[in-house]
Order: C-alpha cells, then sequence, then structure tokens
C-alpha cells in the first residue's frame, strides 16, 4: 500500500482517543482531527484507485453488517422532526462509519496493522496516564 496512505491511517488510529481535545464545531456538527485525517486517507485511497495501483476488496463481513446499521438509520428518517439536519447527521455518520471499510482494504500486511494498533494503544495509554493524573490532582 502507498505510504501516504498508511501514514494517514495510523495519524487516525494515534488521533482516536483524542475524541474530545481538538474538536470543532462546523455547521452544529463536532469535527474532530480524526475524521480530518479519514478524509485523506479516502482521498488518498481513492487516488491510488483511480490511477490502478489498488482495489477494493468488497467481500468484507463488515459490509452486510454496516448496510444494516445504515437501513436502520435511514428509516429513523421517517420520524424526524428536522429532516434537513437528519440528512446532515445521516451523512456525517455513514463518513465516520467508512473507516471500517477503509481499514481493511489499506492494512494487508502485518506490519502496517501492527504500526496502527502501537499507534492507538500508545495515545490511549498517554491520554489514560493523563487522566488518573488529572484525577489525583482533584483529590
Amino acid at each position: 500500500m502507498d505510504r501516504a496512505v498508511l501514514i494517514s491511517v495510523t495519524l487516525i488510529a494515534a488521533l482516536l482517543p483524542l475524541e474530545r481535545v481538538g474538536a470543532f464545531s462546523i455547521a452544529g456538527l463536532n469535527v474532530r482531527p480524526s475524521q480530518i485525517a479519514l478524509l485523506i486517507a479516502w482521498l488518498l485511497f481513492a487516488r491510488l484507485w483511480l490511477l490502478g495501483r489498488t482495489s477494493f476488496e468488497w467481500r468484507n463481513p463488515a459490509i452486510l453488517a454496516l448496510a444494516g446499521f445504515f437501513a436502520a438509520a435511514g428509516f429513523s428518517l421517517l420520524n424526524s422532526e428536522n429532516l434537513t439536519r437528519s440528512l446532515v447527521v445521516l451523512a456525517f455518520t455513514i463518513f465516520t462509519a467508512s473507516l471500517a471499510l477503509l481499514l481493511p482494504n489499506v492494512l494487508k500486511e502485518e506490519a502496517a496493522f501492527k504500526r496502527v494498533r502501537a499507534a492507538i494503544l500508545f495515545v490511549a495509554a498517554l491520554m489514560a496516564l493523563l487522566g488518573l493524573w488529572q484525577f489525583v490532582a482533584d483529590m
């Protein structure tokens, strides 16, 4: 896989534990740095796919589960009080959940998977230590 795509996926993993740190609001939606990294990763992956350097693996069990989730979310639009807002939230949810489709197509090598796993665990451990430090400081 292309180095830039792997770096962006690793960046997503490193930013995921920082869910509330650095988020900002656009049109009433909280945008997180991990979601910006996800957009970059999708753009880089799409560029590789258009150039014929990679393929999208459709035989993924997560696709069926995601399709069921998206169908249920789509049915919830029927009872929506604000349809425009609900459509924006649904699109944002679908985009964020698309990470489950991107990862199996990018992380085909064990070394890349280990690098992404180490990034998320390292940053999660740092956030846990920060939380413990805040807890002790408040005592």
